[in-house]
């Protein structure tokens, strides 16, 4: 007898994956929507850098509405940019090299947003897929 073997999905993040990738350059001193999401897409976020030129409460957070303010769920650090990273002047984080997801919003048609504590400069860049 023959055995099925199930397949997993393959990321959307990954280079099998035909999905088409987005690439974000985030520049930012107010909390902003950096990503439209679309039905019946999560959000996937393949990589990130952010750094902040002073110390900043930063959140990546997927949701609905004006910056993201309906349906909050956090992606990276908590929902509100209190609960973020607690970066320090010059610090930041990177994540990913863009072969895997590292987040997925928590529904689809969401939005990926950026919340900060304060009106410091945030730079950085995220690559991206949308898909089911």
């Amino acid at each position: 007898g023959s055995q099925r073997v199930a397949l997993s999905p393959i990321d959307p993040c990954s280079p099998d994956s035909n999905a088409t990738r987005g690439y974000v350059a985030v520049s930012l001193t107010t909390s902003s929507q950096i990503i439209t999401g679309s039905a019946p897409n999560f959000v996937y976020v393949c990589s990130i850098s952010l750094v902040a030129g002073a110390a900043t409460n930063v959140a990546i957070v997927a949701g609905t509405g004006t910056v993201c303010g309906t349906s909050i769920a956090g992606i990276f650090g908590g929902s509100t940019a209190a609960t973020g990273y607690n970066f320090a002047a010059n610090g930041g984080i990177a994540f990913g090299n863009g072969g895997a997801s590292i987040g997925r919003s928590d529904a689809t048609a969401e939005n990926l947003c950026i919340l900060v504590s304060a009106a410091n400069q945030i730079s950085g860049s995220l690559t991206y897929v949308l898909a089911p």
